[in-house]
């Protein structure tokens, strides 16, 4: 757990140690050892004979030697950091940095600590945190006020920006005038500092004038006849997807109105005028209206290219390359197969042959596998639902190499002491492969990695469970099948792995660590 005390001058730090004990010690949980550097506020009397009362033992670092106070240091600089870029990212004053670094520890705290499975709250605590609370620091929101302290025609809500929090109900705040309060029924904007961001990136030199383009239009780009509709698409499956002069484009003819051009680039839109009796000049537009546009943000870089504004064919040209890459790109995205989430989308996809495949080879090595066997459901037994779920397995390119389709078991349908008895999952520590990957550098070893295909399906079931027959390969016939081993899904499937691949280890002569009982080691070194 991390604890933030903000003081005004360093003698303030006993105060604030002991206001910790206060709040953290417990009978069962007591204060044995004190950490510190040699700062002069540190070895004051007054903490000495404090300690000394309360039989808490102080260690002192050595003079400059901050790595060993390593936590105390790590921790110190991890929330500097955070309070740094969070102060950035909401424009909050820096006066505020109290509440903000407070709000930054109760964060740390909520959040997933290396080396463990849960959060330094949930350790502290025994409880899981709730997050529902948090919110984006800086967000505006607006406070109910309460009805005390209004009149019937004042305004029902504060404007107000979030700091922090006070516990798990309450909020830190700061309205307009900078006043800090705290209230608990609060609604917050969270993307309020997006739009704030979007908008100082959009600068204007006066107040009362938009900015505008006055850049003369590049070229027309003859590539809409290069666009199809959708339905054109699917009746010339086999056709090229290359320019076919004969295809008319649509053409809009728009008034060029006259422009005021003030000396800095910047009109007003009211000088505008909105019809036009000039000569009517060509745009062209695509089938499909946005698709087919250019981008404004190729025209910038186009007309930054120097070569470019010399010779605007190679302009054209480059806009023209652009252009088809994209609707190339667009083109191979709608024709890349996507996983499907049903067995209904996967028969009607276009590559339902493909997971059709890769279903069958699925049952066929449960089949093999002995998996399970088709009997008739025994009376006051209850089946558990089965689903397919399905994966493109890929290349080190990105290509796809396979269709992969695996039957699994709706496990949050068992029911405990009738379907399951114990779960356990085994994860290696952090600490533990950091720990053999120093021993291996230290000792030039060389470190091999292997990969067990279906790990879950080698281990025996114990518990007699039934699951219906897998969707699309129904026979029928009303049998379910019972399981002989583990299939994914099982909330008992990886507590039967480890004991599985353990039993293996231990004909070999490994043992699990007592400190990780995911490693193995054999012999004494």
């Amino acid at each position: 757990m991390t604890w933030v005390f903000p003081i005004r001058q360093k003698s303030e730090f006993g105060n604030c140690f002991r206001k910790l004990l206060e709040q953290a010690e417990t009978p069962t949980r007591r204060c044995r050892y004190l950490r510190l550097d040699r700062a002069g506020e540190n070895q004051a009397d007054t903490i000495t004979l404090y300690c000394q009362n309360k039989i808490i033992e102080m260690i002192f670092s050595a003079t400059e030697q901050h790595e060993q106070n390593g936590v105390a240091e790590v921790a110190n600089r991890v929330l500097l950091e955070k309070l740094t870029t969070t102060l950035i990212h909401s424009g909050l004053e820096k006066k505020f940095w109290p509440y903000v670094l407070k709000s930054m520890a109760y964060i740390r705290n909520l959040s997933p600590a290396s080396g463990r499975q849960i959060t330094p709250y949930e350790a502290w605590h025994k409880e899981v945190p709730d997050l529902s609370h948090l919110r984006v620091i800086g967000s505006r929101g607006f406070a109910k006020m309460p009805s005390a302290k209004r009149k019937k025609m004042d305004d029902k809500t504060i404007p107000c920006r979030l700091l922090g929090y006070q516990g798990s109900t309450n909020y830190a705040l700061v309205d307009d005038d900078g006043r800090i309060f705290f209230a608990n029924n609060v609604v917050f904007d969270e993307k309020s500092l997006l739009r704030k961001r979007i908008a100082s990136e959009q600068p204007t030199d006066e107040p009362n004038a938009k900015r505008m383009d006055l850049t003369p239009s590049p070229p027309t780009i003859p590539l809409t006849e290069n666009i199809r509709t959708d339905e054109e698409i699917q009746a010339a499956p086999n056709q090229s997807y290359l320019p076919n002069q004969d295809e008319p484009s649509f053409h809009v003819e728009l008034g060029t109105p006259e422009r005021t051009q003030s000396p800095d680039g910047v009109i007003d839109e009211r000088q505008v005028p909105i019809e036009s009796t000039d000569r009517h000049s060509e745009l062209r537009f695509p089938v499909r209206e946005t698709r087919g546009q250019m981008p404004s943000r190729y025209t910038a870089l186009a007309q930054q290219d120097p070569e470019a504004q010399q010779d605007p064919e190679a302009q054209q040209n480059k806009w023209r390359f652009t252009m088809i890459a994209i609707h190339l790109a667009m083109i191979a995205n709608n024709l890349e197969p996507t996983e499907p989430e049903t067995f209904a989308e996967a028969m009607n996809s276009p590559h339902s042959e493909q997971w059709m495949h890769a279903m069958i080879d699925e049952i066929d090595s449960l089949t093999r596998n002995g998996t399970f066997i088709p009997v008739n459901l025994p009376p006051g037994k209850h089946t558990l639902q089965g689903k397919w779920v399905y994966k493109l397995k890929r290349g080190k390119d990105g290509e796809i190499t396979r269709f992969k389709a695996r039957f699994v078991v709706r496990g949050f349908e068992q029911k405990e002491g009738i379907d399951y008895h114990e779960t356990f999952a085994s994860v290696v520590k952090p600490m533990s492969y950091k720990m053999i990957f120093a021993i291996a550098a230290a000792l030039d070893l060389e470190l091999e990695q292997m990969d067990v295909k279906t790990a879950f399906l080698y281990g025996g079931v114990k518990e007699e469970i039934y699951v219906t027959q897998p969707q699309g390969f129904d026979d029928k016939s009303g049998k379910v099948f019972r399981l002989r081993k583990a299939l994914y899904g099982l909330k008992q499937s990886p507590r039967i792995w480890y004991q599985t691949l353990s039993d293996f280890l231990e004909t070999l002569g490994f043992k699990p660590l007592n400190a990780d009982v995911g490693v193995f080691i054999r012999g004494t070194t």
